[in-house]
């Protein structure tokens, strides 16, 4: 009976036995995979810090290209209310010298008249102007007056910009 009972008892030590062997093997894969996976976690972290970077950096450029665009506007519009202002000033000047040059004809024609000399002007006034009517041109159009950018394409633009400045700093 001891007999027995020592065979029964070594049957199942070999089945424990064998049972802590493959626990063993699925636990060792286990932990393989768990490593595997921990490499795969911290190759993401890696990508995403990378991306995060390069998406903050493109965000900072798009705010660059945008406040570039509101400062050219500014500008636009400072040039343009210029230009209007030194127009004005000089279609002042233009009538001013006009006024002068009327009023010096009329005190030449008075002299001739007191003097007793035929009265006229060195030319004929009626069919020749001393000075010329100037054509008036129309300001030249604002640049970005009524301009609207394609949100589209210009966020591409922006990115193509980014990407290629990107490449070039790696």
């Amino acid at each position: 009976m001891q007999l027995v009972k020592l065979e029964t008892t070594g049957n199942e030590n070999e089945l424990l036995s064998e049972r802590l062997r493959q626990s063993e093997r699925e636990l060792a894969n286990i932990k393989k995979e768990a490593g595997n996976l921990q490499n795969m976690l911290q190759q993401s972290q890696a990508q995403y810090m990378a991306l995060d970077k390069k998406y903050n950096k493109a965000k900072r450029l798009v705010r660059e290209y945008q406040q570039r665009e509101v400062d050219m506007c500014h500008r636009e519009e400072f040039y343009q209310q210029l230009l209007q202002e030194k127009d004005t000033e000089y279609n002042a000047l233009v009538k001013k010298l006009k006024d002068r040059v009327i009023n010096l004809e009329h005190e030449l024609q008075e002299t001739q008249r007191k003097g007793g000399f035929p009265v006229g002007l060195p030319y004929d006034s009626a069919t020749l102007k001393l000075t010329p009517q100037m054509m008036r041109k129309a300001p030249p159009k604002p640049l970005f007056q009524n301009w609207k950018p394609n949100c589209r394409i210009l966020k591409y633009q922006i990115y193509r910009q980014t990407v290629k400045v990107l490449r070039l700093q790696q």
